[in-house]
């Protein structure tokens, strides 16, 4: 039996008490954390890091998050990683239509940012 490797997660979004939570969890389910704000340029943030997963925030419909969304899933180096977005919005049906992997309802609890890594196939680190 193999011991759960650590990964590294990219967390994205605009809000920094939300990037700080999912960092603490990252860090928390043992795991490294990458936080980048929407007006870097995630893209090359993504090549740089290779990271096992990306945690990205969204809001409205037709805002940057899900233009984000739409160039991850894009980009042949970007497009197998997996992405949980995050959102206030009940818009699970159009976030998994998009390319999500999972849809995360705000405020997120550890388990489930847990339960979402594990839909991924990335086990908690250790």
């Amino acid at each position: 039996m193999g011991q759960a490797s650590t990964a590294s997660i990219l967390i994205v979004g605009d809000n920094p008490d939300f990037c700080y939570l999912m960092q603490r969890y990252a860090q928390q389910s043992l795991h490294q954390a990458v936080s980048a704000f929407r007006c870097d340029d995630i893209l090359a943030v993504a090549h740089r890091e290779h990271p096992a997963a990306i945690v990205l925030e969204v809001g409205l419909p037709g805002t940057a998050g899900w233009d984000l969304l739409g160039a991850l899933k894009r980009d042949p180096d970007t497009t197998g990683i997996p992405v949980l977005l995050c959102s206030w919005l009940e818009n699970e049906g159009l976030g998994l239509g998009q390319g999500a992997d999972v849809y995360l309802r705000k405020p997120v609890l550890y388990e489930q940012f847990l339960e979402a890594l594990g839909a991924v196939g990335i086990a908690q680190g250790g």
